[in-house]
Parts: C-alpha cells; sequence; structure tokens
C-alpha cells in the first residue's frame, strides 16, 4: 500500500505540480485496492487525510476572515472598501493544493463508503441459542461467503469516552478454524468454545456470513467488527 504521509502537505517541496503528483500516485493505489474491494486501511487513511485538510482549511478562512485589511477607498451609501492584504507566497501555494486536493479526497471517500455500505448489506449476524444479558465478551464464527473455513475470534467490548460523546470498540484475538462440515455447525463450535473456556460459562456468540467472498483481512473483519458493535448496540 502507497502511504501518504500525514504531513505531505507541508514537506518539501512545497508546489502545486509536485503535491499534485504525489496525492494521484497515492490516490491510483486507493482506486487499484477499492477495486477489488479491499477497503481498509486505505478508507480510514482517506477519511484521516479529508478531515485533516478540511479542518486547517476552514480554520484558515476563519484567521483570514479576522486578518486586518488596507483601506483603498469608498463605496456608494457611505461604505468603506477595503482590500486584502497579501500573503506570503508559500502559504498561498499551500492554499492552492488544498483547494486541488479536498474535493479528490472527498471523491475517493464517497467511493469507499459506497462500497462499505454495499459489503454491509450482504454481511448478515446472528445469535448462536439465546442472547445473555451480558455482551460484553464473546466469540464470532466468521464465514466467508462459499468458503468451507469458520474463524473463531473472541471478542470483547469496551467503552471509552471524548469530548465529542461516549463509544464502544471491539477488540478480538483469533483462535482457530473449522471446517464446515454437518458436525461442525455454529451450535456445536459454541459447546466447544464452552468446554475449554470455564470462565466464560454464557458468552454471546455470534455467526457473521457473508453471502460473497471478500478479502479477509482488509474488508470482511473490519466490517464485520463494526457491524457486531451496531448488533449488539441495538439488542441491548
Amino acid at each position: 500500500m502507497a502511504k501518504l504521509s500525514k504531513d505531505w502537505l507541508f514537506e518539501p517541496h512545497i508546489e502545486l505540480e509536485y503535491k499534485s503528483y504525489v496525492l494521484m500516485a497515492y490516490l491510483q493505489d486507493v482506486s487499484v485496492a477499492f477495486e477489488v474491494n479491499r477497503l481498509y486501511p486505505h478508507l480510514a487513511d482517506l477519511v484521516q487525510h479529508y478531515n485533516s485538510l478540511h479542518r486547517i482549511r476552514s480554520e484558515h478562512e476563519r484567521l483570514e476572515s479576522m486578518m486586518p485589511k488596507n483601506l483603498r477607498g469608498f463605496r456608494p451609501n457611505y461604505q468603506l472598501d477595503y482590500e486584502k492584504m497579501t500573503h506570503p507566497e508559500t502559504l498561498e501555494e499551500i492554499v492552492e493544493i488544498m483547494d486541488y486536493a479536498i474535493p479528490l479526497l472527498e471523491k475517493h471517500v464517497k467511493s469507499g463508503q459506497t462500497i462499505y455500505e454495499q459489503v454491509e448489506r450482504i454481511v448478515h449476524i446472528n445469535s448462536v441459542g439465546l442472547m445473555p444479558l451480558n455482551t460484553d465478551e464473546g466469540y464470532l464464527l466468521v464465514s466467508n461467503g462459499n468458503e468451507m473455513q469458520t474463524h473463531v475470534f473472541n471478542f470483547s467490548i469496551t467503552i471509552f469516552e471524548n469530548p465529542i460523546g461516549r463509544y464502544r470498540a471491539i477488540h478480538t484475538s483469533y483462535l482457530r478454524e473449522y471446517t464446515r462440515t454437518l458436525s461442525n455447525m455454529p451450535e456445536q463450535i459454541k459447546l466447544d468454545l464452552l468446554r475449554e473456556n470455564r470462565n466464560l460459562p454464557n458468552p454471546v456468540t455470534l455467526t457473521v456470513e457473508s453471502e460473497f467472498v471478500l478479502p479477509f483481512e482488509e474488508t470482511l473483519l473490519p466490517i464485520a467488527k463494526r457491524s457486531v458493535v451496531k448488533y449488539l448496540g441495538s439488542a441491548a
């Protein structure tokens, strides 16, 4: 994966032609990944770059509105006519680069979000047995389309807070895989897990099934984890 430095805007050389080349090379790599439904870490990286540039651009506009202006003359109705003070050449170049980059990043973010929504619709979550009262820890049984493996993960949910709000985060650890057979149905896998780990006598156990084969690490697992958080939040 081609990486775009978090400080790419301010790294040498600060000129539109060069920065556009750097950005387009990065976005070309992202486009190739999206064409084969490989979403992560590309989508998260794109969103971070887009938000950073948008924040810098908004802050620049706010500060620019507060900058002193030179009185140039008068207009009708006793209006004063001001002209903006000129900025250093480097700052003007950075603004041009942001104006060029933000729409391109936004376009690719929307493309990634569209793929995310399409994948989310074909990933289905169900509880194996009754849902326990405590849903903060348990197991995920993940099946990828018509592949013959069921991937088993332990998961735990934690709560974290920031100035914006309160959020649920999911952490997973890989346990093993089962070959899908009549003797390895989800109910049997759950019984095996219960026998092996007596510290979780009544864990929530969820199947996560994709209708089609997807890139596992780059797409299915990240979307499965986010979908599980939403599923458990709605069931709480």
